[in-house]
């Protein structure tokens, strides 16, 4: 282990774990107090543990869906507000052409 944590790959990738796994289990130990146990007993505590962390990947898969579905529909919604804009200027483009030449 000592080999490996002094190599630049290492070096590159330590950062990123502090922003991504370090932050989920900050996060779980504050907002689902794991500072502390309520259970008595290794299996209680890890089946909690468990519980929790599914919880909270539930979300996180929850939050993506829900990120990709408004884009989805926000893309859905300026598409048709492109095309009647575009209808509306060929509308107008035929009567500018003939109000001109009268």
């Amino acid at each position: 282990m000592e080999e490996i944590r002094h190599t630049p790959e290492w070096k590159e990738r330590y950062p990123q774990r502090k922003e991504s796994i370090e932050r989920v289990f900050g996060d779980c130990k504050e907002y689902h107090n794991l500072r502390y146990t309520r259970l008595r007993g290794l299996q209680k505590n890890r089946q909690q543990g468990l519980m929790i962390f599914a919880c909270h990947n539930l979300k996180r898969m929850a939050r993506r869906r829900w990120k990709a579905s408004t884009k989805t529909i926000i893309k859905r919604k300026i598409s048709t507000i492109i095309k009647i804009y575009e209808a509306k200027e060929k509308r107008y483009s035929i009567w500018s052409t003939t109000l001109s030449t009268i």
